[in-house]
């Protein structure tokens, strides 16, 4: 029974010093560091969502691979502070895929080929978006990957 204890004691301070090490190997978040949100649904708890859009096609292929958006959005930019978050001059346009990016697909506003903040994260293209391009009732992007190209373009959901 006393070796059953000791091991159980033994096996308890093993897991604390591994959960310990875990939970110190994760990084913190620095002052200033955008904050993004995953999806609308966290946008709207976090009140940075501005407006929703609809593709006028949730699918299509480029260079013989499928792509799948699953939703599209604008919202505040934030950065983290300490006691309470900035909100920024800067809006974010977010479309988010349901497959993986891995970086290979191209993108850009059709009207505005110098937006400037492109980028990608996770399963999401981001880029800023001016006060002209959030006025307007849609806005139309291109995706290529290599010599295809496809116009996508997305309509502000109208509110219910």
């Amino acid at each position: 029974m006393k070796k059953i204890i000791i091991r159980f004691v033994i096996s308890i301070i093993g897991f604390t010093a591994l959960y310990q090490f875990i939970l110190s190997t994760e990084k913190e978040l620095k002052i200033g560091s955008p904050i993004f949100n995953d999806n609308i649904k966290n946008s709207k708890i976090n009140k940075n969502f501005i407006e929703e859009y609809i593709p006028n096609s949730k699918e299509f292929i480029l260079e013989g691979k499928k792509y799948k958006i699953k939703e599209a959005w604008i919202e505040n930019a934030m950065t983290y502070q300490k006691k309470g978050n900035k909100k920024l001059a800067v809006k974010n346009f977010y479309i988010s895929f349901e497959n993986k990016l891995y970086y290979h697909i191209g993108f850009y506003v059709k009207e505005n080929n110098n937006s400037k903040g492109k980028g990608w994260i996770n399963d999401k293209i981001v880029f800023n978006i001016n006060d002209f391009e959030l006025k307007k009732e849609k806005i139309e992007l291109l995706f290529w990957v290599k010599n295809d190209t496809i116009p996508v373009i997305f309509v502000k959901k109208m509110p219910i």
